[in-house]
């Protein structure tokens, strides 16, 4: 038997067998959760069954298909799905400081077994930043046209970040090795303080609305 857990709270109720999920989730949306809550992660003894948004019952190993033990199932608001969101790319920006000078320097001094990796490593970190703004903006557009911080509104720094990410993307198809250097190290790495900030005014600005 499965024991069904909610947000790590014991249900009190068993499944038979992981063909019985689709049913369960269902159960949990009708019965236990508000019209705002919506089902983050499903994991069976630990194991995510989530992908891409969807129940994927492939995730599941032989082994738990028949002795599987807990059931956890994990809710939360769009809210704070929102500013778990925001205090995940803050936490990525922290980190981004040293590894963009880095590849800067291995760009301006040739090491173009490391660059080009690495570069491309960082652009995937950039645009999701992008895509998780872009997306932000959508849901709250006042917030990124009334904040401001350096001159700038935060759309207006958003549309000035997509601009640099494009200026290294042509350095690099012309194999321009020095601009893509200069952008990395003297455009990237200062707005790096300045998003950290962004976003910190930006989760405190959501975080008020949703208590209002």
């Amino acid at each position: 038997m499965i024991e069904v857990l909610l947000n790590s709270r014991k249900m009190d109720w068993f499944i038979s067998s992981t063909g019985e999920l689709p049913g369960v989730l269902e159960r949990i949306e009708k019965e236990f959760l508000s019209a705002d809550d919506f089902i983050k992660d499903v994991q069976l003894d630990g194991v995510s069954l989530i992908m891409e948004g969807n129940l994927n019952l492939d995730a599941i190993p032989e082994e738990q298909r028949t002795g599987a033990q807990i059931l956890n199932i994990q809710s939360c608001t769009m809210m704070q799905l929102t500013l778990d969101a925001i205090d995940g790319a803050a936490q990525y920006l922290a980190q981004l400081s040293a590894p963009v000078s880095q590849v800067a320097q291995q760009f301006s001094t040739g090491q173009f077994d490391k660059a080009p990796k690495n570069l491309s490593i960082l652009m995937d970190g950039f645009n999701s930043l992008i895509s998780l703004l872009a997306s932000l903006d959508s849901n709250h557009p006042d917030e990124f046209q009334q904040i401001r911080t350096a001159g700038c509104s935060i759309r207006e720094h958003l549309g000035n970040f997509r601009k640099l990410v494009q200026e290294m993307l042509r350095a690099q198809e012309h194999a321009d090795n020095i601009s893509l250097a200069d952008i990395l190290e003297y455009e990237i790495r200062p707005q790096l303080q300045i998003w950290t900030e962004i976003l910190r005014m930006l989760r405190s600005k959501i975080g008020e609305s949703s208590r209002e």
